[in-house]
């Protein structure tokens, strides 16, 4: 059997300060539980090798996001339209898995880990903790909605970077 529970959900709020700047902040979760079980009896195919075999797995997995920035837009004499951005992003996620598993069962009444000797017996965990800061601008120029000048700049630091570099920073035209 095998059981998962989900929750997500968002939200965003937005404020305009002025004609033209507005402030946002938009924020999301994600969170997952999950628990499996697999029983495979020494009496069938799948069990007979391993003299009957049991396998649970649980997992938790939590994400969330967050991101808030202003934005400005004006159009001068009707032809020249300038906007720009900034804002800030973070962001976390963390999961948790454990796997357990038992092969040669001592009695199959009521299977459960436990029962057979430990050098039968396997449980591995595996973590994982990870998050980032960004922080991300754009300006753009518009002359008669003909010709298009966009400058952009993202700055990411993230603990998914390896080694020494934990910073990058990204820019276009």
């Amino acid at each position: 059997w095998s059981k998962t529970e989900y929750v997500n959900g968002s939200t965003q709020l937005k404020y305009d300060v002025l004609k033209g700047l507005s402030i946002s902040n938009t924020f999301g979760v994600d969170y997952t539980f999950g628990k499996s079980y697999l029983f495979y009896s020494k009496e069938n195919a799948l069990g007979m090798n391993r003299n009957g075999y049991i396998r649970e797995v649980r997992r938790k997995n939590r994400k969330w996001l967050n991101f808030t920035q202003a934005d400005y837009s004006v159009t001068i004499a009707a032809i020249h339209s300038i906007s720009a951005l900034v804002g800030f992003q973070l962001d976390d996620t963390f999961s948790d898995d454990v796997r357990a598993s038992e092969s040669n069962l001592p009695i199959e009444l009521n299977p459960s880990l436990g029962l057979a000797e430990n050098e039968d017996s396997q449980v591995t965990q595996s973590k994982l903790d990870q998050g980032s800061v960004s922080v991300y601008s754009r300006v753009s120029y518009s002359y008669g909605n003909k010709y298009n000048l966009s400058l952009n700049f993202r700055r990411d630091a993230s603990s998914i970077f390896g080694g020494d570099l934990q910073v990058a920073n990204f820019m276009s035209a």
